[in-house]
């Protein structure tokens, strides 16, 4: 009951995650594509991380712990107003040894802040006190300008992933994926060359679209330089 699906719902703008007093609520994982200032973000939703009984949220809480291994950045949200407990601790010296860039909010700040978060957070370079409840437009621009400001000051290496900034580049790189599993498809049948080499071309073309730019005629020549294509 930290508050995680309520950020994640004032962040996607919509009731996407169900919200209730209940602890545990979340199950399974939630994704969406956010902007966050002039950063755009695939954000998903998960499992609280705490030791449980129940069989159908553990199995949330494992696949929670696999998406962490994979994310460049986490958002890890805590019920400030409260002392922190063994699994708060846990999970925050977790974090600590983790490669992914982390934002530590401290929600339900309205309600005052415990004192032992200070010393249990210290050292993290991203620490935002926050209410969902009672001025939740000012903690999602301090979490946007955060994140904006992340991306940009160098805390987060953008040259070891792929960043794109627009709808338009997202469609090109759907149209090139789906033309680059057609062509494997054909291989794998064994089809004829020039049925995937079609395939093939549109993917480049996709790609080509995402700076705005043809693929020039002698790069395609070349890539194809070895295959009989029928025109």
């Amino acid at each position: 009951n930290a508050g995680k699906s309520s950020l994640y719902n004032a962040l996607v703008g919509r009731e996407a995650a169900i919200v209730t007093d209940i602890a545990g609520t979340t199950r399974d994982m939630l994704s969406e594509t956010v902007a966050l200032g002039k950063v755009t973000l695939r954000l998903t939703d998960t499992a609280g991380l705490r030791e449980t009984s129940d069989r159908v949220e553990q199995i949330g809480i494992d696949r929670a712990r696999k998406a962490m291994d994979k994310a460049e950045l986490i958002l890890a949200v805590v019920d400030a107003s409260l002392e922190p407990d063994a699994e708060s601790e846990a999970l925050l010296a977790a974090l600590r040894d983790r490669s992914a860039e982390c934002v530590i909010l401290l929600n339900k700040s309205d309600a005052g802040k415990a004192t032992s978060w200070d010393g249990l957070t210290a050292g993290f370079a991203h620490v935002l006190e926050i209410s969902l409840l009672s001025s939740p437009e000012e903690s999602v621009l301090s979490l946007k300008e955060t994140a904006e400001a992340m991306f940009t000051d160098g805390s987060i290496d953008l040259s070891r992933d792929a960043v794109i900034a627009n709808a338009r580049q997202y469609a090109s790189l759907v149209g090139a994926i789906a033309a680059l599993d057609r062509a494997t498809e054909a291989i794998a049948c064994g089809m004829a060359a020039d049925l995937y080499c079609m395939d093939a071309e549109g993917a480049l073309a996709a790609f080509g679209e995402l700076d705005g730019k043809e693929v020039g005629e002698a790069i395609v020549s070349e890539i194809f330089s070895k295959f009989c294509v029928g025109k």
